[in-house]
């Protein structure tokens, strides 16, 4: 036999196995590739009543800032507002769209103070009326 034949017959041996090798593996170890069974967890919960995400608050602090975080939310599209004309006269804020965050107290703080207003960094009437927004 001549080098040229072998060469031949080892490369088409070598591609048969290479093709048939894979679906030997698969027919023989066909059993691992089963679904796993279905497992009820806790099957007698009544998931409609509370969620398994609730959290409670770790104390009455974190509840109330929660819920003044919430009230803040609703007034979001005039506050953001309000917080770009603070932002134009010079108070810095990392993120203007963030209005829950201790910057926006802070900076209102300032603003109500630097301007003869009541403290109290919530943008109430006198300083929306001062800031024209």
């Amino acid at each position: 036999m001549s080098e040229r034949n072998f060469i031949l017959i080892f490369s088409l041996t070598l591609l048969y196995l290479v093709t048939i090798t894979p679906f030997g593996f698969l027919l023989y170890a066909k059993d691992l590739f089963k679904a796993p069974i279905q497992v009820e967890i806790e099957g007698g919960r009544n998931e409609g009543s509370t969620p398994r995400t609730f959290v409670l608050p770790a104390n009455p602090a974190v509840a109330l800032e929660q819920e003044r975080k919430e009230r803040i939310k609703k007034d979001a599209p005039w506050m953001i507002g309000c917080l770009v004309k603070m932002n134009d006269q010079g108070h810095n804020f990392a993120n203007i769209e963030d209005i829950t965050s201790h910057e926006v107290l802070v900076e209102t703080l300032y603003f109500q103070y630097n301007n003869n207003l009541n403290p109290s960094g919530i943008i109430d009437e006198k300083t929306r009326e001062l800031l024209q927004c």
